[in-house]
């Protein structure tokens, strides 16, 4: 578990070199946090059970999701899956429901609502910039659904560390003590696949924004690593302090 003053140093830098807007940030806490008062409350102990001691495979929407799910689909039902917004299309594609779905709202917000109707618990992000997808979709999702910001947590919002979508994941499952953290679907080369937003038909190279996003998600891996509960390994994407296995691993790390 990542404690509150260990991770805002990391939200202060990243805000800072990203031009984030902190009052802003701490109204869509708030925001959503009221929109959360109309929603099935989640129970993080029943979370906590969920999770702790298991595998968990945290997909990515990167190019190499696609050959990610190939490999790794009849390990569904033997590990917890948790998706990064866009992967959710790919695993619905496959038939494959996530236990849990980390979004910000600026994926593919027909596949967030179907896995929550499926049984999905969504995990929505709040910060500046979305506030008014915030609105929109929240009162639309069924089932439960988590709501985490980047500031210090207001009523029924957390903070569990963690800045993209992904990582965030990794964060999640961290705090909840999974035993092995798999990342599938990654990648820091300066692609963007298919799945990560709704208008792509195919994979774009990433703006200069969205590579400083992923530069930051992979030193917050990195640090997570270090200090970590879990073991996190990564399916071909670099990360300092991550492991880095084939597929062909990944028997013998789910044992």
């Amino acid at each position: 578990m990542v404690a509150l003053e260990l991770w805002l140093p990391w939200y202060e830098k990243i805000r800072s070199s990203l031009g984030y807007n902190k009052l802003l940030d701490i109204k869509a806490c708030e925001i959503l946090s009221i929109l959360l008062k109309e929603k099935k409350q989640a129970d993080l102990d029943y979370i906590r059970r969920l999770i702790s001691m298991k595998n968990v495979f945290v997909y990515g929407a990167a190019p190499e999701l696609d050959d990610a799910v190939e490999y790794t689909k009849h390990f569904i039902g033997k590990v917890i899956v948790m998706a990064a917004d866009g992967a959710t299309t790919r695993l619905l594609e496959s038939a494959i429901i996530p236990h849990f779905v980390f979004t910000d709202l600026d994926g593919r917000i027909d596949s967030i609502l179907e896995a929550a109707l499926r049984g999905s618990i969504i995990v929505v992000h709040a910060h500046g910039d979305n506030i008014d997808k915030l609105y929109d979709v929240v009162p639309k999702l069924e089932g439960t659904v988590i709501g985490t910001c980047q500031v210090e947590p207001c009523n029924g919002v957390y903070n569990f560390g963690g800045f993209t979508d992904g990582d965030r994941a990794v964060f999640f499952a961290e705090h909840f003590k999974a035993k092995n953290i798999i990342l599938l679907g990654w990648s820091f080369k300066g692609l963007v696949g298919k799945y990560s937003k709704p208008w792509l038909t195919h994979s774009i190279n990433a703006s200069d924004i969205k590579i400083k996003k992923l530069e930051y998600a992979r030193q917050l891996i990195s640090w997570l690593s270090s200090i970590s509960y879990s073991e996190i390994f990564s399916v071909q994407a670099d990360i300092l302090n991550v492991r880095r296995i084939d597929y062909s691993d990944l028997d013998s790390v789910l044992g």
